[in-house]
């Protein structure tokens, strides 16, 4: 490869050299021929003497643009490749974090997580009570756990650190962190790295059943998204309370304990004040030592209970799924990266953030590179026993640093190696973290095939410098004898004489200039038929144009920039009643009404002296006058031409539209008059309805009086000595006919007052103001289940309300519309299992929809069309109503700008929808 480098400049230098000395050759070869023997040579010496220097230069100047642009083409494919690598990659990983935060915040309001947080916190701070431990038994358990910590931990932690640390760095800050970390670290006999394989510990504590119950799903969600570990976190004391894998960290307190100041922390931190469910925090990578010193990052978002933060969910960002996607599965050759290209991510503290593909490909060699170029024998050593360049490898190259900076760029440097490369940067938009990404690939594997094409280019130039020079003299000689003959004939065809040709029989330039003045004369023959044939066809075409324009069905007229008509077809002729010859060549203003006139002829002298118009280009309705003097109503689009200075041509396409504004203006007075019949039929229902209620009334009254009056001869036969034979006669009639006629009238006049209520109340929809505002929709609901709470508790109904969003609307009339969605379903229950309803809402396009649902008896296909019609029932058993509900639901939010419909099965039951503005 360095001979190849070598090379390519000992080319550069050649053709620059023979370029320079060719260019001085031929500006002197050409001041010689010029200016001194130009009249001394025949053509053939001068022929020779241009081709063989131009004949190398040629070549000279071709292999080296060959070169310069092969260079060019190799150095721009590949930038191409690795900036379409590099997008790819930045697209795959800023969607891998989108992925973490989504799923963070989607576990964190989990109601199983919830529930989870819940319970370890309070089993958590209750775990030396639950197992009735004296401070000795306590004693005895942190005994354990420091052989842990001694025998275990801190030698796995310390080969990784350069500073030894100690145990009292790390140790617990309480009994109950000292408890759980015996049972679930200390004393849980699985392996380092398997400690999630205990799911209860051997303890009578309610933290071993909470923690058998939960571990389970949150472990297995753990494995389906590759999370190196996950975390629940007391929003107030700041104690991890759950982990999956349980290291050191395990039970400490992030606020007060020996990892307060970690990243971990800092995450933990912002989250546990954050106001808002979907809050996330993502932190950087940092050496954790809970981890044995190897590089994490966590992400963490709040859990809250309703409106209360209760605690902290956590995860730790997976290397892997990083590593797997910069590498490709560990395909750089699939990806087109070839031996040496690569894909990674920086920090803003210029450190790897993935590993390096030499150190997972060429260790050895990767480290040998790493001592040449004077890296630290310390920061050598980290890498070595960490087996990572994650946040080890410093990158403070050309490229990190301009990336860093915001720049997307592509560009050959230096790499952390020393290698030159071709490298293609960019930011990364990651929230919470700084980072950037470089795709690199070494430059001399980009540019391997331009030292074969430098040699190959060589050779050619050599070659044909010799070849030129041999040819040179051959084709001279065969050039300058066909010239007399050819000039002599260019001579003849220059007089114009068109039936000459310049026969030469030769192939080359000179048969091949011969050839082309022949056939040159050849096609301005043609040309000349091709222009008669021209002409013919534009003649066809005009008359098509015109036949279309005679048979439009709109009129089409066209006049000039005086108003001059020039076009009228038969259309037109319908229209406004003047023939063809009546009108051409006449002013447009004779089918323009005459108070129109003066503001046509202001607009058409606007438009000529400005070029402003405020019709043209539009369809506007305008009055016509016929020929009769009738004036009509048109439809009119204009539009224009320019075919020379000031000189236009107008276009208007016209339509009667009389007859359509007719029958719109009787529709408008049809529609006023229906306004008019309902208002009147409103007002009848109102008055029909208000004094039939006084005779009711009175029915009413009078019945009860007559039951008072049987009651009171019932009295009088049982307390006086009437004769049997008189209180047998009279007990059919006083014991069961009236008191039969009573409950029918009783009856009827209830169900009579009902209609009559509901046609009073459907009357007033239509008449009372609307009052709207913006509805609280959970208090209003809230006050409609209060006036159903008996019927609902003694029909023993699941009532079930969500959240709903406001909407505009009259309070009354909206509680009116929910009261008879809630008496409806509570009407139409099926008997034979548990009543269920329920209250829900949802935002949709600038309209609120709300939805009742219940699990009634349900409604069948052929009846969902009728049911908002006035009195109509489905006659259900014995269901009280009048079959006005849903009518005045309907009438309600017709008034509103809303809408109602169901969607129901017989049997399953029915969701009444009703649409509010938002």
């Amino acid at each position: 490869m360095i001979k190849f480098l070598k090379l390519s400049k000992k080319f550069m230098f050649f053709f620059g050299s023979i370029l320079t000395a060719s260019i001085l050759a031929v500006s002197y070869l050409r001041f010689l021929v010029v200016e001194k023997w130009l009249k001394n040579f025949s053509i053939r010496t001068k022929l020779t003497l241009g081709f063989v220097p131009i004949g190398i230069i040629s070549i000279i100047i071709t292999g080296s643009l060959c070169y310069l642009n092969t260079k060019n083409a190799l150095k721009k494919v590949y930038f191409d490749k690795l900036t379409a690598i590099r997008e790819t990659k930045t697209n795959q990983i800023e969607s891998y974090f989108d992925q973490i935060r989504n799923q963070v915040i989607t576990f964190s309001e989990d109601q199983m997580i919830i529930d989870a947080m819940n319970q370890f916190n309070t089993a958590s701070y209750n775990v030396k009570k639950d197992n009735y431990l004296t401070d000795s038994q306590v004693l005895q358990y942190a005994l354990s756990v420091r052989n842990y910590y001694d025998d275990e931990y801190l030698p796995g932690l310390n080969s990784n650190v350069k500073d030894k640390r100690e145990i009292e760095q790390y140790w617990p800050e309480d009994d109950e962190a000292i408890i759980l970390q015996y049972h679930y670290i200390a004393n849980n006999q699985n392996s380092v790295g398997s400690k999630d394989n205990l799911e209860m510990a051997a303890d009578a504590s309610q933290y071993s059943r909470i923690h058998s119950k939960y571990h389970p799903i949150i472990r297995d969600y753990l494995k389906r998204f590759g999370y190196y570990d996950i975390f629940l976190v007391d929003a107030q004391t700041g104690h991890i309370v759950y982990s999956v894998f349980k290291e050191v960290d395990f039970a400490t307190s992030l606020l007060t304990g020996p990892y307060k100041d970690t990243n971990f922390a800092r995450a933990f931190k912002d989250a546990r004040v954050a106001v808002n469910n979907d809050f996330t925090k993502l932190v950087d990578f940092e050496f954790y030592d809970p981890s044995y010193a190897n590089p994490a990052s966590f992400i963490a978002s709040p859990i809250f209970d309703g409106d209360k933060k209760i605690g902290v969910l956590v995860f730790k960002v997976p290397i892997n799924e990083i590593n797997r996607v910069m590498t490709g599965n560990y395909s750089w050759k699939n990806e087109g990266l070839g031996e040496s290209g690569e894909t990674y991510i920086v920090g803003s503290d210029y450190k790897m953030r993935n590993d390096s593909r030499f150190i997972i490909e060429e260790p050895d060699r990767y480290r040998e590179l790493l001592e040449q170029i004077g890296t630290d024998k310390e920061e050598i050593n980290m890498i070595n026993s960490h087996s990572t360049s994650i946040m080890l490898q410093e990158i403070r190259t050309e490229a990190a640093e301009d990336a860093l900076k915001g720049n997307t760029d592509v560009k050959i440097i230096d790499d952390y190696r020393g290698i030159p490369v071709l490298s293609s940067y960019s930011p990364l938009s990651i929230k919470d973290v700084k980072w950037v990404m470089l795709s690199e690939i070494d430059k001399a594997e980009a540019f391997l095939s331009l030292y074969t094409i430098g040699e190959r280019i060589y050779l050619v130039i050599v070659a044909i410098s010799v070849l030129v020079t041999i040819i040179a003299f051959s084709i001279s000689e065969d050039i300058s004898r066909p010239i007399l003959q050819l000039v002599k004939g260019v001579k003849g065809i220059s007089k114009g004489d068109f039936s000459k040709r310049v026969i030469v029989n030769q192939k080359d330039e000179i048969g091949m200039l011969a050839d082309s003045f022949n056939k040159m004369t050849d096609s301005l023959i043609e040309a000349i038929d091709k222009s008669e044939q021209a002409l013919a066809e534009s003649k066809e075409a005009r008359e098509y144009s015109e036949n279309l324009i005679e048979t439009a069905q709109d009129a089409i007229i066209c006049i000039d920039e005086k108003g001059m008509v020039s076009v009228w077809n038969q259309s037109a002729e319908k229209i406004f009643g003047y023939t063809r010859s009546e009108i051409i060549g006449l002013n447009i203003e004779m089918i323009i009404p005459e108070a129109y006139r003066r503001k046509h002829h202001k607009g058409l002298e606007r438009f000529l002296k400005t070029g402003k118009a405020k019709i043209i280009g539009k369809t506007v309705e305008l009055l016509g006058k016929t020929k009769e003097g009738i004036e009509i109503s048109i439809e009119v689009s204009l539009s224009f031409q320019k075919i020379e200075e000031e000189r236009y041509i107008f276009t208007g396409i016209i339509r009667d539209i009389t007859l359509q504004k007719r029958t719109k203006e009787e529709l408008l007075n049809r529609t006023e008059e229906l306004e008019r019949s309902n208002t009147e039929l409103q007002q009848f229902v109102y008055v029909t309805s208000h004094d039939l209620r006084s005779p009711l009334v009175n029915i009413q009254g009078f019945s009860n009086e007559l039951q008072h009056a049987v009651e009171h001869i019932n009295s009088v036969l049982n307390g006086n000595d009437f004769p049997s034979a008189i209180k047998e006669k009279l007990a059919t009639t006083l014991e069961e006919d009236i008191p039969e006629a009573l409950k029918y009238i009783s009856t009827s006049t209830f169900k009579m007052q009902s209609l009559l209520s509901g046609l009073l109340q459907l009357s007033r929809i239509g008449r009372s103001e609307l009052y709207t505002k913006q509805l609280d929709m959970n208090k209003l609901i809230s006050k409609v289940v209060g006036t159903f709470e008996y019927k609902i508790k003694d029909a023993g109904i699941m009532l079930h309300v969500d959240e709903l969003p406001s909407c505009r609307g009259d309070e009354d009339q909206i509680n009116q519309v929910f009261s008879n969605l809630l008496d409806n379903a509570l009407k139409y229950l099926d008997r034979s299992r548990e009543g269920i309803i329920k209250i829900s809402g949802r935002k949709d396009a600038g309209q609120v929809v709300y939805c009742t649902e219940d699990n009634g008896i349900g409604i069948a296909a052929e009846h969902q069309d009728k049911i908002y019609e006035m009195f109509h029932r489905l006659n259900h058993g014995n269901v009280d109503g009048d079959g006005l509900g849903l009518t005045i639901i309907y009438r309600i939010l017709e008034r509103h700008g809303g809408k109602a419909w169901v969607e129901s099965e017989p049997a399953k039951g029915s969701k009444f929808f009703v649409s509010l503005p938002g």
